[in-house]
């Protein structure tokens, strides 16, 4: 029975739609347009509908979301849909409670059909959903317009309907089936027929060969028997022939020692002779030292000889230069006699001038005598004046009288002088005090003049400052901006994958309701369940999808302690409504010999599987079983080359996924994201380190 739909990018739908179809009658409704009619068409392709007319368009790469303007939502890259059944009356021939079928297309052509997550052919599906009333043209899928078609139908395409109904179609196809099959038997007969009529007419031939090859053998015999004789003809009259020659160099050897004795005699002679001709140019080496020493002499008496001439006309030059030398001093003389008279002139024009000053000198020395003459005559005349001012003061005194009034007159004209004085006095300190200010004004304008070009010079500075930092700003925003965007993207795959996590998105069933009921209720045998195998581990996001393909079905099952929830299981306490594995630690068995086998530092090998995750110590011995003999490396070339090691129980797993198991089974192509646990935690990891840090990153450029 069909209990649920799920699409994914299908036409008109962009997101993760699911649809539950529960028990009784299930009705679609909507206006025109809202995507009832790809509800069907959903279904259709699924169940292997290869038209893409009958799903209402002209390619297979329609069904994917093309997009929409009003929304601003971008093309999808592919079209997912899955039919969830429920198969717990064994309906279908799956060991399943539940069978979902999916399929999958790419916008690059690329498509996949996948059952319970693993990977299939079309035919597969053809035969799973065979006799079950399931199908592309099967009556119990009624789109629009079909009961019309059906109401009109030819007899023989309603006998089809009619099989269908009746589970008979199954065996019709397998008819068919065998009826080709039979066909090409009876074609490969026909031509093994042709083999043999073609052999036969070959077979005489291959006789005629067979004869002339037991000739060919024949006469080869007989033609070794021949070289043989030939060969001991030719070996001995080569004896022979050796023997003579043997005496023949016995003969040269005789010879050939008297001729070096001969030699040796005239070796002494030309030896003697070398002596004698060495005595010879000893003598002729001493005669032409000799002669050498004699030439050698008289090169020095010449060489002497031109030295003498040499020195000859080099005195006769310094002499004339000599001459020439003494003319130019008498020259000089007779200009520093010239000079002398001059010097002579001067001296006696200045002793003219020191003599007027001497005379200068005296007539000052007169003056000043005068000079004191006449101050004497001022003190004896000073003197007399004294004299008469006494006489005057007497006088005066005898007209004080009179002058009191003068003398009122002048008190007053003495206070009146007083207050102008200190007029005068404050006036002039006003002026120093004035010129004093004038002068700190001065100075203070001065430095109010460096002050303003020191600011307009730091007032430009700053604008420049404020120019560099307003642009530093409109960075640091933008980078923000950037961050913030980053951060929600960020923020948005995370949210999908904690969703996928808590939803438990492509575990087992089984696995699924039992860490469920774990979350649920408190029994201590819940507490002896370590959790799934694809959490207990972390690896780099780099290393994941690897170590999914390593792990395989092995991280779906549940990490337990010790037995208890499996005897809970089989005393039938607790039922299990799906697929379930069970891997209990305490049961793992001892170290393999394939685990003692070192690979590190070998080209091509990235290292082992288990020491490349991180686990708690506790689950240490649970990995090294599951990935203990699994070895990743880089090409799949380099895992060819390491076969040699399958006999021992390695695995390798190459970068690009690829799985080369011990028997030799050979696995291509990466798991699916739905069953990728180990790569969708790092994925998760990493998406919680990446917001961290672009969250600090956010905050800095705001900061």
């Amino acid at each position: 029975m069909l209990t649920a739909l799920e699409l994914a990018g299908f036409k008109s739908f962009a997101d993760k739609t699911r649809f539950d179809f529960p028990d009784g009658i299930t009705v679609i409704v909507g206006p025109n347009g809202s995507g009832k009619s790809n509800v069907v068409d959903a279904i259709k392709w699924v169940l292997g509908a290869q038209s893409a007319k009958s799903l209402r368009g002209n390619d297979m790469s329609d069904v994917i979301f093309k997009g929409s303007t009003s929304s601003g939502r971008k093309a999808g890259n592919s079209a997912e849909a899955t039919l969830v059944f429920d198969n717990s009356g064994n309906h279908l021939p799956v060991d399943a409670l539940e069978v979902q079928v999916t399929r999958r297309v790419f916008r690059s052509g690329e498509g996949e059909y996948l059952i319970n997550g693993q990977p299939c052919r079309l035919k597969d599906i053809k035969d799973l959903f065979r006799g079950t009333g399931v199908g592309v043209d099967a009556y119990s899928l009624i789109e629009q317009g079909k009961v019309d078609r059906m109401l009109q139908a030819s007899p023989k395409d309603r006998r089809v309907i009619f099989e269908e109904a009746a589970g008979i179609s199954r065996f019709k196809a397998k008819k068919t089936e065998a009826l080709r099959r039979l066909q090409r038997v009876e074609q490969n007969l026909v031509r093994l027929h042709d083999i043999v009529d073609e052999v036969r007419g070959r077979l005489n031939g291959l006789k005629n060969q067979a004869n002339k090859a037991q000739r060919y053998r024949e006469m080869t015999q007989r033609l070794r028997e021949l070289r043989a004789q030939l060969s001991w003809t030719e070996f001995s009259e080569l004896s022979e022939k050796a023997t003579a020659t043997s005496t023949q160099l016995e003969q040269l050897e005789a010879e050939h020692a008297s001729r070096q004795t001969e030699l040796s005699e005239s070796r002494d002679q030309a030896q003697q002779a070398e002596f004698a001709l060495h005595r010879v140019a000893e003598q002729c080496q001493r005669v032409d030292a000799e002669l050498q020493d004699a030439l050698q002499s008289i090169a020095v008496g010449q060489n002497q000889q031109a030295s003498l001439h040499e020195r000859i006309a080099e005195s006769s030059a310094e002499m004339q230069r000599q001459q020439i030398r003494l003319v130019a001093l008498r020259h000089r003389a007779s200009g520093l006699q010239t000079e002398a008279e001059r010097v002579t002139i001067q001296v006696a024009e200045a002793q003219s001038v020191v003599d007027a000053a001497r005379d200068q000198t005296g007539t000052a020395n007169a003056n000043c005598t005068q000079l004191r003459d006449e101050l004497t005559r001022r003190s004896q005349r000073h003197d007399e004046l004294r004299k008469i001012h006494v006489a005057l003061l007497h006088e005066a005194s005898a007209k004080s009288t009179e002058v009191a009034q003068q003398e009122n007159l002048l008190a007053d004209l003495i206070n009146q002088l007083s207050s102008v004085e200190a007029a005068i006095q404050t006036t002039r300190s006003t002026e120093q005090a004035a010129r004093k200010t004038a002068e700190l004004a001065s100075s203070r304008l001065k430095q109010i003049h460096d002050q303003t070009r020191v600011a307009n010079e730091n007032l430009l500075t700053n604008r420049q400052q404020l120019d560099e930092h307003r642009t530093q700003l409109s960075t640091w925003q933008e980078e923000a901006a950037g961050y913030l965007g980053r951060l929600e993207g960020a923020a948005e795959r995370l949210q999908i994958l904690e969703q996928l996590q808590q939803h438990l998105d492509g575990v087992d069933a089984g696995a699924r309701q039992l860490l469920e009921l774990i979350r649920q209720q408190t029994d201590p045998a819940f507490q002896t369940v370590l959790g799934l195998v694809a959490d207990l581990l972390e690896v780099d996001a780099s290393l994941a999808p690897l170590i999914d393909t390593a792990l395989g079905q092995a991280g779906h099952a549940l990490a337990l302690q010790d037995g208890q929830l499996v005897q809970l299981i089989r005393s039938g306490a607790i039922e299990v409504q799906g697929r379930l594995s069970l891997l209990r630690i305490d049961r793992l068995p001892t170290r393999r010999f394939g685990e003692k086998i070192q690979l590190d530092g070998v080209r091509g090998v990235v290292g082992r599987a288990d020491r490349l995750i991180q686990c708690s110590e506790l689950n240490q011995p649970l990995f090294r079983h599951l990935l203990g003999t699994t070895w990743l490396v880089d090409t799949l070339d380099t895992a060819l080359d390491l076969g040699h090691f399958r006999g021992a129980g390695l695995r390798f797993v190459t970068q690009e996924c690829q799985l080369i198991d011990a028997d030799g089974t050979l696995t291509l192509g990466a798991m699916q994201a739905t069953v990728g646990l180990v790569s969708r935690r790092s994925e998760l990891q990493t998406a919680k380190h990446e917001i961290e840090q672009l969250k600090l990153q956010y905050q800095h450029s705001q900061g």
